[in-house]
């Protein structure tokens, strides 16, 4: 059946997980020295954590876009959510830096399906008025997450 016909579910849905997108960047951002300290490795090391995911969302947005095109926006976002989701989980067990940075990076890639695919599906059948709200929304929850992110990994 799917959710085609529950229109603010899945916009719900598309626009929570570009919150925690911006809310994990956000967080991490703000913890790189700690980071570094933990993982006994320097600052410029540690960047990788949040520069590595930002790289790969990138350059693989546009080629995960054109996929999905040809597989299925749904299909395509509930994958790239899935290996998001694993990433994470791989991030909270990361034994080192490198696996941490690779983690994060596999995270990011998987975002470059999540956030454009999730864009293109609450989109699909939308007026052009209605278009705009949704940027709105998009931009809105994304710079949320950040913003909220920075507060809590300052905590």
């Amino acid at each position: 059946m799917g959710l085609r016909g529950h229109r603010a579910l899945v916009i719900a849905i598309c626009l929570s997980a570009n919150f925690l997108g911006g809310l994990s960047g956000g967080v991490l951002g703000m913890v790189v020295p700690v980071l570094a300290r933990e993982f006994d490795t320097t600052i410029e090391v540690a960047m990788w954590v949040t520069i590595g995911p930002m790289f790969a969302t990138a350059m693989f947005a546009p080629i995960l876009g054109k996929l999905a095109d040809i597989l299925g926006r749904t299909r395509m976002w509930w994958t790239s959510f899935a290996i998001v989701v694993v990433s994470a989980f791989l991030c909270g067990v990361a034994p080192s830096m490198g696996a941490l940075i690779g983690a994060r990076v596999v995270g990011g890639l998987a975002g470059a399906g999540v956030g454009p695919t999730g864009f293109g599906i609450m989109c699909r059948d939308a007026s052009p008025q209605q278009r705009g709200v949704i940027v709105a929304m998009q931009t809105a929850t994304g710079t949320l997450g950040g913003s909220m992110g920075i507060a809590l990994g300052g905590m």
